[in-house]
């Protein structure tokens, strides 16, 4: 299972840096996407 986000603000970056540092998940399941260009 792939996990994104939309917008990398605080809340996402502290989401997916917990996600990461967890162990649990490789960083190749989780994808961010900036909405701005």
């Amino acid at each position: 299972m792939v996990y994104g986000f939309i917008g990398l603000g605080n809340m996402a970056g502290a989401i997916i840096r917990g996600m990461a540092g967890s162990g649990s998940f490789s960083s190749d399941t989780l994808c961010g996407f900036n909405r701005s260009p």
